[in-house]
């Protein structure tokens, strides 16, 4: 079945409703769809650029993450799927490189994100900016916390199960970096 005009980047189902599924495409839309009838989206959420991702929240499935794939980060709250939060957030599109991903906390309503911050051209070799990755509150739209390691561009990041460690990618260059809670 055809569910977008062009191609989708990702897809998901909702952690408490084995029949809602979320769809994000290079349409510039994602759509929510009732995997019952796919005749018809439950509701089309339109972006100014194509969405590499949209994520439900993991303690609940009550919120919404969309990444853009220019600089945008939206958080959209459930059951009407309102818009509550949209947030610039420097994580530019790069053809050569995976997308930035978004992705959330697996035992809070807190989403993090790779940056990359817009460094004018003639001071990239000699920035000594170090990169990282932005953890924001679901419920508030902040800017919580950040996490810095070097100058390698993390584009994805992910957290286990127990919200105990983060994964992230520098994915172009094939580097993963392994962060654990402090005891």
């Amino acid at each position: 079945k055809k569910l977008h005009t062009s191609k989708i980047r990702h897809l998901e189902f909702n952690p408490q409703d084995a029949n809602l599924m979320v769809t994000a495409s290079l349409d510039k839309t994602v759509k929510l769809w009732d995997i019952r009838m796919l005749d018809d989206c439950v509701q089309s959420l339109q972006h100014g650029f194509g969405v590499a991702a949209a994520k439900f929240s993991r303690t609940n499935g009550c919120y919404l993450l969309s990444t853009d794939m220019s600089n945008e980060l939206r958080v959209y709250k459930a059951p009407l799927w309102r818009l509550e939060h949209k947030i610039e957030h420097e994580h530019r599109f790069i053809p050569s490189l995976t997308h930035f991903k978004a992705s959330w906390h697996p035992l809070a309503d807190l989403f993090l994100v790779g940056s990359f911050p817009d460094i004018p051209i003639e001071d990239k070799l000699l920035s000594k900016e170090l990169r990282g990755v932005d953890v924001y509150s679901a419920k508030t739209g902040r800017l919580c916390h950040q996490l810095t390691e070097s100058r390698l561009l993390i584009s994805l990041c992910e957290f286990n199960c127990a919200g105990q460690v983060l994964a992230t990618s520098a994915s172009r260059l094939g580097y993963v970096s392994l962060w654990h809670q402090r005891t």
